[in-house]
């Protein structure tokens, strides 16, 4: 049926190339009035307003035309479909890369906000203090490393197609490309943290 045809690997990742080209050009207009159009009163405000939208703008590229992942429910694995595949670029070092632009996301809010609080509080001229600069630091490199002991014990390759295809309920299809397992331990630290950040992965797009 056309339906099937729909839930095709092919179809997926042409309808993310679709909205690549939508969203490249409203990204690039985006960041022309933030740069342009930004009132001098706000002017303080426009690098984090500018920084906010530029990783916005990369988890929404890096999603639907770097690496279109996959996700084979109900084991915690997947592929990629995206340009990755013909730059090389290891599945595990993509999946870190895309995690870790999830969590400086959300560090980036956090920025904005603390940003706004600094300039109505202390006013603009009076810079911030090294514990606030610290503060900031901190948050963006736990934003990059949360996520690195999920990655000490990731089982192969050739382990991820066997449980994944041997799982009843996965999706079984013999066209899938390089599969990867993010886990097989069922401690409730794996669980929970790797479970999580998968989640994470294909939702913030």
């Amino acid at each position: 049926m056309w339906l099937d045809s729909l839930a095709s690997d092919a179809v997926h990742a042409r309808i993310l190339h679709i909205l690549t080209c939508i969203e490249i050009p409203l990204h690039t207009f985006g960041a022309y009035l933030i740069v342009v159009k930004t009132p001098k009163k706000m002017k303080m405000v426009k690098a984090s307003m500018l920084w906010l939208h530029f990783t916005g703008a990369l988890v929404d590229i890096f999603m639907s035309f770097i690496g279109i992942p996959v996700i084979i429910l109900p084991a915690c694995s997947g592929y990629p479909l995206g340009v990755s595949l013909l730059l090389g670029i290891p599945t595990s070092v993509l999946l870190y890369i895309g995690i870790s632009c999830v969590g400086v996301i959300g560090v980036s809010v956090l920025t904005f906000l603390e940003n706004r609080h600094h300039q109505l509080i202390r006013g603009s001229s009076e810079p911030r203090s090294w514990k606030q600069m610290l503060y900031i630091l901190f948050n963006y490199l736990v934003s990059i490393t949360f996520i690195a002991p999920a990655f000490f014990n990731i089982p192969s390759e050739e382990q991820g197609r066997a449980y994944t295809f041997e799982n009843p309920s996965s999706r079984k299809s013999p066209t899938y490309p390089t599969i990867f397992l993010f886990a097989l331990d069922s401690s409730p630290y794996q669980l929970t943290t790797k479970s999580t950040a998968f989640a994470l992965f294909p939702l913030s797009s």
